[in-house]
């Protein structure tokens, strides 16, 4: 009988050649060593494939998946997930890294026999040049900086919404899942948020969790991000995400006035940043279409329902939040516009006025 390796690591790989050799190795030069690495190609057509089958050569815990037509990321990671051996299932992206020592500490959360163990990461922000603009590290809080193991649903429930403010519980790549637990959950097809949709309706379902207050994965985000992208589905899927959570929220009875403040929050977020798309060129909106979007908004039972509690700490968003109550489109027009000009003109003080 062949043993399970203790960890599953999947990769989606597309047109990656740049980035793959370095994510490969952080998961291949991990002290921790019982693991198998699923590199899935999703039909590159730069040497990446070719660069992912010299990996398996020389190492034999490393094996290709090669998709039969391109199918986009979740696709990817559900080929890795049918054919995962591990007893705890864990993603990467193939631009990102694992740091040094991440296995090894998660390896030892196992003696708790957790559903899942989450740990934080450090986002760097890359400049066209590929250098380093800006670091940030964010960490699952816990008592005295010491891993937290939430034995029960009434333990792990109400810190969930604080995860989701820290952007550690929509992720895919900051998590080992018990692979019985993944069961016939799927990752859905879409053009973001989808690791976010995959893990709310999986934590519906986790019974235990630990929080590794460690910094165990490198998120590397470039200028040719979803945040650069035009995406004219951008407010349907993210106004699902911020459905789904609430809905959450208030199946789990942890629904308070703190919960559906945050979450007011977050969908004020949302709108801020669907008013600064929509003046793009590329959404081919008209004024009088913009107008007619905020209609949407303003007749939306999300509306309704989170727009009362909003306020956010963000003076820059507490500036949309009051334009939204009281149903003020020149307003929310004239910042949707503004937001556009400092974005695209001031990176660095748009950033500083999104996060307060």
């Amino acid at each position: 009988m062949i043993q399970r390796p203790t960890f599953s690591i999947i990769i989606p790989v597309y047109n990656a050649e740049t980035f793959l050799s370095e994510a490969v190795c952080s998961v291949l030069g991990q002290t921790f060593a019982d693991l198998e690495l699923v590199l899935v190609d999703d039909c590159s057509t730069d040497g990446s494939a070719a660069l992912a089958a010299s990996f398996c050569c020389q190492d034999p815990r490393v094996w290709l998946i090669r998709m039969p037509e391109n199918g986009g990321a979740a696709a990817a990671r559900n080929a890795g997930i049918e054919e995962a051996r591990g007893r705890y299932v864990m993603f990467l992206d193939s631009d990102d890294v694992y740091e040094e020592g991440l296995l090894e500490a998660v390896s030892a959360q196992l003696a708790h026999d957790p559903d899942v163990v989450l740990w934080g990461l450090v986002e760097e922000y890359q400049e066209n040049d590929g250098s380093v603009g800006r670091r940030v590290e964010i960490l699952p809080e816990t008592k005295d900086g010491a891993p937290a193991f939430l034995a029960d649903r009434e333990a792990l429930r109400p810190r969930m919404l604080q995860l989701e403010q820290q952007s550690l519980y929509g992720y895919l790549w900051n998590k080992a899942y018990r692979a019985e637990l993944i069961g016939d959950h799927r990752i859905p097809k879409q053009a973001f948020n989808e690791d976010e949709m995959f893990n709310i309706r999986l934590f519906d379902d986790v019974n235990s969790l630990v929080l590794l207050p460690l910094a165990g994965t490198r998120y590397r985000i470039r200028s040719g991000s979803l945040t650069h992208r035009e995406l004219p589905e951008y407010y349907p899927i993210a106004m699902r995400r911020v459905a789904a959570l609430t809905k959450q929220q208030m199946a789990w009875g942890t629904y308070g006035e703190e919960a559906r403040k945050t979450l007011a929050g977050q969908y004020v977020r949302y709108i801020a940043s669907a008013l600064e798309r929509n003046t793009h060129k590329a959404m081919n909106m008209s004024g009088k279409d913009r107008r007619r979007f905020l209609d949407r908004v303003f007749g939306s039972d999300l509306y309704r329902e989170l727009i009362p509690a909003a306020a956010p700490e963000s003076r820059a968003l507490a500036v949309l939040a009051k334009a939204l109550k009281k149903k003020n489109k020149a307003a929310c027009l004239a910042i949707g516009r503004a937001t556009a000009v400092v974005k695209r003109r001031m990176t660095g003080a748009f950033y500083r006025a999104k996060n307060g």
